[in-house]
């Protein structure tokens, strides 16, 4: 388990969170254009989506990370769980910190748009726990693949919705300069203007 995150443990893994991403439908160069960066994300929060960009506190909130030697391959989470959830064998150290995968998986697939899921055995799930991971189902691009079926009966004015509270996460901390500038601005096919969903949230 890695106490504190470096770039090159990170990398290979974000090739292979990618990987899976693409085999379910989502765009590579859009993938391939995130950007990636070590912090100090405070109490409770392993990982953040902002602008075309994923945080990852460095040591997983305290947890230590669970950096894959063989992403590509799932044999160190045998336990069976429900679902798309499997946990690895007790004493393993697999069990012993956070999955660096299912967490990048998860933070890309806010990205795509997806929102969070309350399914227990979701990649989309709003928690993570030491020992699991969680995959992708099985199956093709298309209007019937994978992704599709994560993003539901999900319409355009959701969507939106989603890519907003992307964009009031990266813009909390700028306070009254973010709202000085777009305040008043209203937004194409919404009612409601910057400022407002910087103040109420769409959570």
């Amino acid at each position: 388990v890695t106490t504190e995150l470096t770039e090159a443990e990170l990398a290979p893994v974000v090739e292979e969170a990618i990987t899976r991403w693409v085999a379910a439908g989502a765009d590579e160069a859009f993938l391939r254009g995130l950007r990636f960066e070590l912090t100090d994300l405070g109490s409770g929060v392993i990982g953040q989506t902002g602008l075309n960009k994923i945080y990852l506190d460095r040591t997983a909130n305290g947890n230590g990370w669970y950096v894959d030697a063989t992403p590509a391959d799932d044999a160190e989470f045998a336990v069976d769980g429900p679902g798309y959830l499997a946990w690895a064998a007790e004493g393993t150290s697999a069990a012993e910190g956070i999955d660096l995968l299912t967490v990048v998986m998860h933070e890309m697939g806010h990205q795509l748009g997806l929102p969070h899921d309350g399914s227990i055995d979701s990649l989309m799930r709003e928690s993570m726990a030491e020992g699991m991971r969680i995959t992708l189902p099985q199956g093709g691009s298309g209007e019937g693949g994978v992704l599709g079926a994560f993003a539901g009966a999900q319409d355009d004015q959701e969507a939106i919705l989603n890519g907003l509270t992307v964009f009031r996460d990266w813009a909390d901390g700028f306070g009254d300069s973010v709202d000085g500038y777009f305040g008043s601005l209203t937004l194409p096919l919404l009612d409601i203007s910057i400022g407002e969903i910087l103040d109420q949230g769409l959570d």
